[in-house]
């Protein structure tokens, strides 16, 4: 029996393998809509990407909708080449022959979580929290009824005067909001998704099929590799799949959002019980699944 699951996101090479792995699975997921943020790109081309991703995998009519173009109490970051001009590793993947939803992105995620049964679906939330944050305060209901909330953001156990991680650091308000809100958080914050430094071996993996699918995450993959290994944001998406892939502990994440200095920042309670903040991982384990799952997409 398939899951609904909703993916906010703001693609970004990492989203994108997030995305690609949540296609690769109907057989469990089904995927309801994407929501977009402004974070690894502004608003408009994340929303682009998100539409070229699902052209890519053929499913153009999952729908994409546009949320937040600015963190909730602060202006829009500097746009970063990080991830190439067009957040996709300027791959050449074509531009979307498809448009965004009319509905706003916070509305739809709330919209479809009010509206289906409680504790049925679940959100991956792999950019800013900003979307997020605006559907639970417009919806207070809604954190009670999610089935799971997986978050990539943060960094819970940082060396000692580590910057906040991205995500946690563009809307560290937002972050707030939803740490604080009650729903069923696990956690993966950079503690966990530096352990998935498999850029290199997926993409070479993902060249032995001959797809179009497949070469075209190779490709994006090489990028990454070449800045960094990691797939932060696929570790959210496959533990859907493989929860046994991850291991981590139980307590209570704080996020620091009104001391310039320190917003962003962690703060955890060991005895809390209101969130599973991911700790290790299993990367063989975590390559062969990606891999193997991409693979089958056409």
């Amino acid at each position: 029996m398939t899951a609904p699951l909703v993916i906010d996101c703001d693609p970004g090479i990492d989203d994108a393998i997030a995305i690609l792995l949540a296609l690769a699975a109907p057989e469990e997921i089904a995927l309801a809509g994407i929501s977009t943020v402004a974070g690894n790109k502004p608003l408009e081309k994340t929303t682009a990407n998100a539409l070229r991703l699902l052209e890519l995998a053929g499913r153009a009519e999952i729908p994409v909708h546009a949320g937040l173009a600015r963190p909730l109490m602060a202006a829009a970051r500097p746009e970063s080449d990080y991830h190439g001009r067009d957040g996709m590793g300027d791959t050449g993947l074509p531009a979307p022959g498809t448009t965004p939803s009319p509905v706003h992105g916070a509305d739809f995620i709330a919209d479809t979580v009010m509206s289906a049964e409680p504790g049925t679906v679940t959100l991956c939330a792999i950019g800013p929290l900003s979307n997020v944050a605006l559907a639970m305060t417009r919806e207070p209901r809604l954190a009670g009824r999610l089935r799971a909330l997986h978050i990539m953001g943060g960094e819970v156990f940082p060396t000692e005067g580590a910057p906040a991680e991205f995500n946690f650091g563009t809307d560290p308000a937002a972050a707030h909001i939803v740490l604080e809100s009650g729903a069923p958080i696990s956690l993966f914050g950079l503690d966990v998704t530096r352990q998935a430094n498999i850029a290199a071996e997926l993409a070479e993996a993902l060249r032995q099929t001959d797809t179009p699918v497949a070469e075209a995450a190779a490709a994006m993959l090489d990028v990454t590799a070449a800045g960094g290994r990691f797939v932060h944001d696929a570790c959210t998406v496959a533990a859907l799949l493989d929860p046994e892939i991850f291991s981590g502990r139980e307590g209570q994440v704080h996020v620091e959002w009104r001391d310039p200095a320190r917003e962003g920042t962690c703060r955890f309670e060991e005895n809390g019980t209101s969130h599973r903040v991911v700790t290790g991982l299993d990367p063989d384990r975590l390559l062969r699944l990606i891999a193997g799952r991409i693979a089958k997409l056409a």
